[in-house]
């Protein structure tokens, strides 16, 4: 298994212009963003599928945190919202009605996001499974045994979820992807009834472990597990800024400052 040390070095997108070629097979681009608004992130997955779906990019996958926010799937009921507007504004508390399943979940710092913004080869249910594959692998390697449940999609460490997936494809290219609390403050999912379930708790590392990793520190072993399960090649690992010039050398710059505002409430 390829370390992730292996793959930290940063590639300057001019070295070698066959490894960004937007073919299959094609090693991927993965980029560790840090904390990032969630409409920012939401749009900048938005515009990288476009760019796959194009054939300028390869496929990308990128690492995150965010600033508290809950979102709604499309199949979100907003009653699971358990506190009024005025509440969520003033604790900061965005809330986003996007195009991914499942229902209602919180994000926050501390949790680490994986976005792979990557085509369907084989199907949804693998690409989910990758996932899924790759979070219980780095949480084994923390000492923690979570298990996947058909019933309630999810890691779960007994009635408690630590990892939550949601996917959305277009033209068979997938965004959103895989949320793994570390050090969240879980005092956020009071805010909701996480994914609709009333008997059901959410944990972390930190609360079962006593300490957790920097979601920073964890996102390139975490991304190096998921290509592995995904059969897909080791990615060229950018920095932000790397990330954001490679985009406009190939002809699809992003512009975060016109960046819609989802904020759906």
């Amino acid at each position: 298994m390829a370390s992730a040390e292996s793959l930290s070095a940063p590639v300057s997108p001019g070295e070698n212009p066959k490894i960004f070629s937007s073919e299959r097979g094609q090693r991927p681009v993965a980029a560790s963003l840090g904390l990032v608004p969630y409409g920012r992130a939401h749009d900048l997955q938005v515009h990288l599928r476009d760019c796959i779906l194009r054939k300028r990019l390869p496929e990308v996958i990128l690492a995150l945190e965010h600033p508290p926010v809950i979102t709604l799937g499309r199949r979100g009921d907003p009653a699971n919202i358990t506190v009024p507007d005025e509440t969520l504004a003033n604790l900061g508390v965005e809330v986003h009605q996007i195009e991914r399943g499942g229902d209602v979940t919180y994000h926050g710092p501390g949790q680490l996001v994986l976005y792979p913004i990557m085509r369907i080869d084989r199907s949804v249910r693998a690409h989910v499974a990758a996932m899924a594959q790759a979070a219980t692998e780095v949480l084994a390697d923390l000492g923690i045994e979570a298990a996947w449940d058909n019933d309630r999609p999810g890691l779960w460490v007994d009635n408690r979820k630590i990892a939550a997936i949601g996917v959305h494809v277009h033209h068979g290219v997938a965004i959103h992807g895989l949320a793994v609390n570390l050090s969240t403050d879980l005092s956020g999912f009071d805010l909701i009834v996480p994914c609709g379930l009333r008997d059901a708790g959410v944990t972390s590392v930190a609360e079962q472990q006593g300490r957790s990793p920097n979601p920073a520190d964890l996102s390139e072993v975490l991304i190096t597990r998921f290509l592995e399960a995904s059969h897909r090649p080791t990615a060229h690992f950018l920095r932000d800024f790397e990330l954001f010039s490679y985009l406009h050398e190939q002809d699809c710059p992003f512009d975060g400052e016109k960046a819609a505002d989802r904020n759906g409430r």
